[in-house]
């Protein structure tokens, strides 16, 4: 399903610097240890090429069900941002960044990607809900 989606191509396209099941452990946090599902370098918003911000992306298997589009968005968003800003927290401890970071949350099921930029708060200002 993932493939058969512009936006799941684009996430899992090669990209420059892209990793998949990333581990990301930093001393000085207290060798804290994450594993990121995708991250790579892309342009400012999905689909665009480039190398000017870090994208870091989880993919999720939930379903929307009977929720509204808004419902589905703010209840996912408030249940992953704290994990996504860590996974930023720890990628900006490392070489290179120091560069913005979109954090994403990838719905190969539905397909859909909700997005934002990463600001290291818990609440979420500009998203970017993309549907195929």
């Amino acid at each position: 399903m993932t493939l058969g989606d512009p936006v799941g191509r684009w996430i899992l396209s090669p990209q420059p610097l892209a990793a998949s099941e990333r581990a990301l452990t930093v001393a000085s946090l207290g060798a804290r240890g994450l594993r990121v599902d995708r991250t790579f370098l892309a342009g400012t918003q999905p689909l665009l090429t480039g190398e000017s911000h870090i994208w870091i992306v989880d993919f999720k298997t939930t379903l929307q069900g009977p929720r509204s589009d808004e419902e589905f968005e703010a209840t996912e968003i408030a249940k992953y941002k704290a994990q996504l800003e860590a996974y930023a927290t720890l990628r900006r401890s490392l070489p290179g960044g120091d560069m913005p970071i979109q954090l994403g949350l990838f719905y190969p099921l539905l397909p859909r990607l909700l997005c934002w930029p990463s600001d290291g708060s818990l609440e979420v200002e500009e998203k970017w809900p993309i549907t195929s």
